[in-house]
């Protein structure tokens, strides 16, 4: 996931350079302006995937919102884009939701 969040903001970043804007250059710019903030360092993995599930829910938004924001200024680049970028989250979304149901139906059987 830390790769693949890592190529997204790198080719976001060269998209806006393509459309003639400057795009955030410094982590601490990233940290204000961002949806998502810094978890806390003592989950247990459960705990993790369960941060990581509620990150998920806010970046489908955005890239909603954002492929709504591409398609009414007919930037198709964009939008197609961020659909790619879009149906990655739902689907890792969905295995660590499947990952999480399965760890927490063995803890109750077990229990």
């Amino acid at each position: 996931l830390y790769n693949e969040a890592k190529v997204n903001i790198d080719d976001i970043a060269e998209r806006i350079l393509t459309l003639g804007e400057k795009p955030v250059g410094h982590w601490s710019s990233y940290l204000d302006i961002a949806d998502i903030k810094e978890a806390k360092a003592d989950l247990n993995d459960v705990g993790m995937v369960s941060e990581v599930l509620d990150n998920h829910r806010i970046i489908i938004e955005n890239l909603r919102k954002s492929i709504s924001i591409a398609n009414d200024i007919s930037d198709e680049s964009t939008a197609d884009m961020m659909i790619a970028m879009l149906q990655n989250v739902e689907k890792n979304s969905w295995m660590l939701s499947s990952w999480k149901k399965g760890i927490e139906t063995h803890a109750a059987v077990t229990a």
